[in-house]
């Protein structure tokens, strides 16, 4: 196999990992995506409950991961040890 195929495979085998992953966290948290590239447009993010006090302005991306495991009964190591 020449250095091109080989690297054309290894693309292909990422996307393909990527879309189940993908596809298996949607259907799990039923999430949707609009886009499966990154881009810079703010989003709006609304909750309401409890704990809804700690999502307040503007966040990081990665603050709403945090906000979101500390209002949960669940912890993001726990989910990921069950799926499949």
């Amino acid at each position: 196999m020449s250095a091109r195929a080989k690297v054309v495979d290894l693309a292909l085998t990422r996307t393909r990992t990527r879309t189940r992953t993908l596809t298996r966290t949607r259907t799990l948290t039923k999430v949707g995506w609009s886009t499966f590239s990154h881009t810079a447009v703010d989003v709006s993010l609304f909750s309401y409950g409890p704990g809804s006090d700690r999502f307040r302005g503007s966040m990081d991306n990665a603050e709403i991961g945090v906000c979101s495991e500390c209002v949960s009964v669940l912890s993001v190591p726990s989910v990921l040890s069950v799926l499949p």
